[in-house]
């Protein structure tokens, strides 16, 4: 399998999260149902996105393909004004949920 890290990122932010959009409007989080190792992690009603745990991302693209939103980048194509997401995923999945919550909240399009 590839050694890239995939990166959820800002297209993600209140759409795939919103209870409010049915799932099938979407299909999604498709992603987390087509990630083979459970990589794709939110705390519904607490989170506004959805990240990826750098840790276990084979690099299998399966989320890539499947993104509804053009979230999903490969870490090293992740555009240059969202490159902060790149931590934000790691720091979400090394358990800095909060201090993530809040910065996402700052540069959030989305009203919290």
């Amino acid at each position: 399998m590839s050694s890239t890290v995939y990166v959820v990122t800002e297209s993600c932010l209140g759409i795939c999260s919103d209870p409010k959009i049915p799932r099938d409007f979407f299909k999604h989080p498709i992603c987390i149902d087509v990630c083979p190792v459970n990589g794709i992690k939110t705390v519904e009603g607490e989170d506004q996105m959805y990240f990826i745990d750098p840790t276990l991302c084979i690099g299998c693209k399966a989320c890539w393909y499947e993104c509804p939103v053009e979230a999903i980048y490969a870490k090293e194509d992740v555009p240059e004004t969202w490159k902060e997401y790149i931590d934000l995923n790691a720091l979400w999945h090394a358990g800095e949920k909060e201090t993530v919550r809040k910065r996402i909240a700052e540069i959030s399009p989305i009203k919290s």
